[in-house]
Order: structure tokens, then sequence, then C-alpha cells
């Protein structure tokens, strides 16, 4: 399935919409989009503007089977866009046909259970031995704070969580298996549930799964590490992939890892320098870091060595990868 289209489920979610925002939030032909989506009768009065997602076009239907989308503003903002009025039905998931689809690329049985959200059962995973793990897939709601709540409640053990996008995983409480699909990429990754492997219990526990999916290609020299030192969310790239975490709530070592990545960040050219600290401090603190260090590899498990460059003479490490400052983005309101 086309990533995009996961980006135009993030932001509709499970309201019904046109045909036309479809294609108009994803930029995905409808040829592609309309084997995920049902019609669910009724038409657009509005639809956003493709080249404004924040500004709204009114539609004025035409008596030959076509419409005007025009500008609310006066003066238009725009010029009016003409479109077949079967642009402005309304269509849904088709929930049933989207668990078909992510089976074979996640690796699970299709088993679609009706629901009413925002959390649908899509199927089940098992492996040999283990018991059955259900998959579940997350489809925001009109209402964020029934979306924060359900997410806030998903139980760690025995479920695997699928959502349209990585900004809802700084929602979900620690050890929640969960794939990103929005950054997903063909068979990048495949969900592997074994609930009797104790050493992937361990780093449940420790949240210390991986936030990105990797390849054997990847080098730390293709990955960029932004952060807020705010939120103290890092986000990490690599390509068109990410992923994201948020170091809050999650011990005393994401805090100490939050730490080590604002001492970092704030040096021009950013690097890790023990010698900074009073002596006392300085064995703790090299203790931090190379604990911070095992910590980033399993984040981003690259196959490539250590992602720092150790300075032997100056007893500082720098960084392989990219690092720089998160800037805040400026959302669209609608």
């Amino acid at each position: 399935m086309n990533p995009n289209l996961w980006k135009a489920v993030d932001r509709i979610g499970s309201r019904k919409t046109s045909r036309f925002e479809w294609q108009t939030q994803s930029g995905v032909p409808w040829g592609e989009l309309s084997p995920y989506l049902s019609p669910v009768g009724g038409v657009a009065r509005e639809v956003p503007d493709p080249d404004d997602l924040s500004e709204y076009l009114v539609v004025h239907q035409n008596a030959d089977g076509t419409a005007f989308l025009e500008s609310q503003h006066f003066p238009a903002h725009r010029k009016p866009i003409r479109v077949d009025h079967l642009e402005l039905r309304f269509y849904g998931l088709n929930l049933h046909a989207i668990a078909q689809a992510l089976a074979p690329t996640n690796d699970f049985t299709p088993r679609f259970k009706h629901s009413k959200g925002p959390l649908f059962d899509l199927g089940f995973v098992q492996k040999p031995g283990a018991i059955v793990t259900p998959v579940f897939l997350f489809v925001p709601s009109i209402d964020p704070r029934q979306d924060k709540g359900v997410l806030a409640h998903v139980k760690p053990e025995n479920s695997i969580l699928l959502v349209p996008a990585t900004r809802w995983t700084g929602l979900l409480p620690l050890g929640v298996n969960y794939r990103d699909l929005a950054s997903q990429s063909g068979h990048d990754h495949l969900i592997n549930v074994a609930l009797s492997d104790k050493k992937r219990k361990a780093k449940m526990v420790a949240g210390r799964l991986p936030i990105i999916n990797v390849r054997n290609e990847d080098r730390w020299e293709n990955v960029k590490i932004a952060f807020d030192m705010d939120s103290n969310r890092m986000v990490v790239t690599i390509g068109k992939r990410h992923g994201d975490i948020q170091l809050v709530g999650g011990g005393a070592r994401n805090g100490k890892s939050a730490e080590i990545l604002m001492r970092i960040l704030s040096a021009a050219p950013p690097v890790w320098n023990n010698a900074v600290f009073p002596e006392k401090a300085r064995g703790a603190y090299r203790k931090a870091f190379q604990r911070f260090v095992d910590q980033l590899k399993d984040w981003i498990p690259v196959n490539d060595g250590l992602p720092f460059e150790e300075n032997t003479e100056e007893h500082t490490h720098v960084p392989r990868f990219k690092f720089v400052p998160l800037k805040p983005k400026n959302p669209r309101h609608r």
C-alpha cells in the first residue's frame, strides 16, 4: 500500500469525506485509493483547497454533471476548479480490504472484526508454540480526547498496534509493539512477535525496541537525528523513513539520555566531552554515556559499528550521524 494513503488516514481518520479530499490529502491517484475506500452516501458541500489545505472551497453544482469549487473569500484567493460530480461523493475506509492488503507485508493472518473504533481488530499473529496475538489498527476519530484515552490504555502485552503516523506513538505506554504505516515501504519490516523471547521482553521493559526500520545498506552517516530540548522528543530519519521517541516518562535512563542529547546538541559542533564535568562526576557520566550509546543502537539498529567516533587524544566522542535541533512546525489549522 502507498505510504501516502496513511498520511491521508492520519488527517481524515474515520470521518466520511469526498473522493476529492482523499486524493488531495494523499496525492495518490484514485485507481490506487479506490480499493481501500467504500462509498458511504452523501456528497460534499465544501472541500479543501489542493494548493492550501488550510483553505476550503465551496461546491457549486452544474447541470452538466460537473461542479465548480470556488473560494470563500472576496476577492477570491484562487481561480475556481472544475471537477466531475463523482469526485464529490463521500467515501470511508474499507477496513476489510485494508486488512487483506496489510497482512502479507506485515506477516499476520487477516480476520477483520467489525467494531466502532478507534481500534479495529484486523487479524492475528501466531508463532509456533506461542499464543495468538491480535493485530489492531488505530484510525483517528473525530474526538481527539477519545483517541488519546484509548491509546494511553493499550496493554503492552499480547497485542500489536498499527498506527497511521509516528505522531501517535508518543501516546502509547512503554513496551507497546507498534508499526508506523506511513513510514513503511514495501517489505522493510515484518511484525515478528515471539512472546517466549526473554531478551525481547527485557528490551520491552527497558523501552529499547527499535523506533525506525533499518536496512542492511544503512550507515550512521545516513542517519539524521533531530532533538527538541523543550519536549525531549527525538526524531530519527533515514532517507524517507522516520521514527521518533519521547524521552519522558520512560524512567531514569530515558531522562539521562535526554540530558546527554541536550549536552551534545548544545556543543558547537555537537560533541560529547566528558572532561567538562567535575572530576568526581566524570566516572558516573562516562558510564551514563556508554549506556546511552547502547540504547541508541537499540533504537536505531544500524549494522555499522558505533554511532560515535572517539577522539582518544581529546577524550571526546563525535556523532557519526547528522545531529540537529528539532525546529517547531507550523501546523495548519482547520
